[in-house]
């Protein structure tokens, strides 16, 4: 597990409602659920928190301006969906990380006017285990949404059997990264983010090795001081 679940801290467990609203079919038995919380108005959802329900998570993508969450439901959770109470039956754990400066960072959607363009401004290394990819993605489409200059951001995550995103040839080219890891997600693509992806088994077009190994790989070549490095899972 990484040091980085160390310096967080859960605030609080909240027992909320959704409303379900549409949903999309997505490969290895996922779907996409556009949801709203049925009982609360105007809460803002952070990166880090998380959804649960019993021993399964939604993990969400990000919050539309409208406050709904579109999110991403397992073929484990969607087993559970058509239990009674379902929908009513969900826990937001809200967590903050230790540190303050961290807490501008992640959270800037919570403190938009306290966030320094300088800590903007500083190359991003995001890396993702299990599918913290989606919470890293969420802080992502926040820094889109407030519209800021942003510096560049690498990210580098763990691809899980049962992917519920397809991986193809990434448009953008890095000679800091192995040259057999060219998969990445279309809307990271679009988004002109570089990510790439490790797996320990045979997954095409990721990195065949430890996430460790290419986050080392690559740090060798773009020393660590010139990064603002965060673990997401």
């Amino acid at each position: 597990m990484p040091d980085s679940n160390k310096n967080q801290l859960l605030k609080e467990v909240v027992k909320i409602g959704l409303q379900f609203q549409t949903s999309e079919q997505l490969q290895q038995g996922w779907q996409q659920w556009l949801v709203n919380f049925s009982d609360v108005d105007n809460l803002l959802v952070s990166p880090r928190d998380k959804l649960v329900y019993g021993n399964h998570q939604l993990y969400i993508l990000w919050q539309n301006q409208d406050g709904s969450l579109l999110t991403l439901a397992s073929p484990q959770l969607l087993l559970q969906s058509q239990k009674e109470h379902f929908w009513s039956e969900f826990n937001l754990h809200r967590c903050m990380p230790d540190s303050s400066n961290q807490q501008k960072i992640i959270f800037s959607e919570q403190s938009d006017t306290n966030l320094e363009d300088t800590e903007l401004l500083k190359s991003k290394l995001m890396v993702c285990r299990n599918f913290g990819i989606f919470a890293a993605i969420h802080q992502i489409q926040i820094w889109r949404q407030q519209q800021r200059n942003i510096a560049p951001i690498v990210l580098l995550s763990e691809a899980l059997p049962g992917w519920p995103m397809p991986l193809q040839p990434s448009r953008l080219l890095s000679s800091n990264l192995p040259t057999a890891a060219i998969g990445s997600l279309l809307l990271l693509d679009d988004w002109k983010i570089l990510a790439r992806f490790s797996t320990t088994d045979l997954h095409p077009g990721c990195y065949q090795g430890e996430l460790e190994e290419m986050v080392e790989y690559f740090l060798k070549r773009k020393p660590a001081n010139d990064w603002d490095m965060s673990h997401w899972q």
